[in-house]
């Protein structure tokens, strides 16, 4: 149920620019709208992170919600390698947070960290809805965190 509403949601947020294909991957208008989808997408993903942390620091009142998030973190993942599938380098006006050539020229190497980082946010997804909040914690502060860290090192400007 989480994951229909996430999905209705991101694409909703897009909605004129993204069409679902039967498979669930983004058929894009132009490069900025691949541009936008994929700030919805990334967006997403790391608010829903920011929000775990801050729950788990007590920063943030959210503890009823905390697997949901996590569901809709690890969501968010699926959706990410999709999202970047249109080469959007040099095209359209829409600012790009990509530096560059370096993901579409690299697609193996970023492929691999986008399988890392799915692993990763469905680890803690599943420990948050199993109510393992201290082992959601430690892969969220450990393997999510780092797998981002190490991606935006490499390929975000």
């Amino acid at each position: 149920m989480i994951r229909s509403f996430v999905t209705g949601l991101i694409a909703a947020s897009t909605l004129g620019a993204v069409f679902l294909t039967t498979s669930g991957t983004a058929a894009l208008a132009d490069a900025d709208e691949a541009i936008k989808y994929r700030k919805v997408i990334i967006g997403t993903m790391g608010r829903s992170a920011v929000a775990l942390a801050d729950i788990i620091k007590g920063k943030l009142e959210q503890g009823d919600n905390f697997a949901a998030i996590a569901e809709q973190m690890a969501h968010a993942a699926e959706l990410a390698p999709d999202a970047f599938k249109t080469n959007t380098v040099g095209k359209g006006k829409e600012k790009t947070t990509v530096e560059g050539d370096k993901i579409w020229a690299n697609w193996s190497d970023f492929s691999e960290r986008m399988e890392t980082l799915q692993a990763a946010t469905r680890k803690v997804a599943d420990l948050a809805a199993a109510g393992d909040r201290d082992a959601a914690k430690d892969a969220l502060f450990g393997e999510v965190f780092k797998t981002c860290k190490g991606c935006h090192d490499t390929y975000r400007q």
